[in-house]
């Protein structure tokens, strides 16, 4: 990343592609991408077609469950 700033790294090159998902199936992947703790659709969208095309890209992956920190007060 440039600039020192935070962020998440570069995936590197991309092209955009606009796909339209049947209602019903979009929820359901929306919902199965929560359930293995993606915060990002589309990386859980890259993800399962890179499985399916036997590829190998930089795709960030669910992330870890962690305990949220308690609140102060």
């Amino acid at each position: 990343m440039s600039g020192g700033k935070p962020g998440r790294p570069s995936k590197g090159p991309r092209t955009a592609q606009t796909i339209r998902f049947p209602n019903d199936l979009h929820q359901a992947m929306k919902q199965r991408a929560v359930e293995l703790g993606y915060d990002n659709f589309q990386d859980y969208v890259v993800d399962f077609l890179v499985a399916a095309h036997d590829r190998s890209v930089k795709v960030p992956g669910p992330r870890r469950k962690q305990d949220p920190l308690p609140l102060a007060g």
